[in-house]
């Protein structure tokens, strides 16, 4: 997929926080569980209702609901885990997830960046670390990921390999430390 100059070393390879799979995992759950708590609800008040409802048709939608809810799950993790940016000693690389068979890939040389600004957005981004970084390039671009764990330390390093790669004719050694 993505190849390494002979002189590029990967200095680190960030996801999206785990943070944002909360949402729709809680969702989903929750959507889940409420036709089978309607079963049961209804099983209370009227025993003749609950034999219509679970019926073959019932079980065969009940069933196709949990489908699409698993299918659904199963898109946003597969998105969460193809959503990548690596940084090297001489290029960062965005791989972006836009749609099951759709893939963005796009790069720009360190020796491009700018600026590099850290905005955590909100209480849990603040509590739990995680925040949206944005690199500005030489070519008036910005690029932006969302959600990255310990930003502000991923902001550093994106500065310092800049530093490193322009100080250094674009290659550098990364420590083992």
């Amino acid at each position: 997929m993505i190849t390494l100059r002979n002189t590029e070393r990967v200095v680190t390879i960030m996801h999206r926080h785990w943070a944002v799979l909360i949402l729709p995992i809680v969702s989903t759950l929750l959507i889940a569980i409420i036709p089978p708590a309607m079963l049961l609800t209804i099983a209370s008040i009227s025993p003749f209702l609950i034999v219509a409802l679970s019926s073959t048709l019932g079980l065969f939608v009940l069933t196709l609901l949990w489908l699409i809810l698993a299918a659904t799950l199963l898109t946003e993790l597969v998105f969460y885990w193809l959503d990548v940016w690596i940084l090297t000693n001489e290029r960062v690389i965005d791989i972006e997830q836009r749609g099951l068979f759709h893939r963005e890939i796009s790069e720009f040389g360190v020796e491009n960046i700018q600026d590099v600004t850290v905005e955590t957005p909100t209480f849990l981004a603040t509590m739990l670390h995680f925040g949206t970084i944005t690199i500005h390039t030489a070519g008036d671009k910005s690029f932006i990921v969302r959600d990255v764990p310990n930003a502000d330390r991923i902001r550093e390093l994106i500065i310092m390999t800049a530093r490193q790669a322009t100080h250094h004719g674009g290659t550098f050694q990364v420590g083992t430390n």
